[in-house]
């Protein structure tokens, strides 16, 4: 997927695999696991208001990681995923 940043427009690119993102559990308690086609280089999850609540960044990327979220409430968050070429936003739900 291409984004042009100047109209925020997506194209899927021609000739490239679609990229597929995987979340689980969902809802969760204490964990999520997270498995990308390809290599992740940083996950972020925002709180319903927008404010950044959790922040990972890669050191070497790779296709699949588990973020702890048990200092979190119970609620609904975003998770934003960066690869190299894309960002990808999912709704997760945390549960108490």
């Amino acid at each position: 997927m291409i984004r042009d940043s100047s109209t925020g427009i997506e194209e899927i690119a021609q000739n490239t695999a679609p990229f597929v993102l995987d979340l689980y559990p969902n809802p969760l308690k204490t964990s999520l696991t997270i498995c990308a086609s390809t290599p992740l280089h940083g996950i972020k999850v925002y709180d319903v208001l927008g404010d950044l609540v959790i922040e990972v960044t890669m050191i070497k990327p790779k296709n699949t990681t588990t973020v702890s979220v048990k200092n979190l409430s119970a609620g609904v968050y975003f998770l934003k995923v960066r690869t190299e070429d894309a960002e990808f936003i999912r709704k997760i739900v945390v549960t108490k």
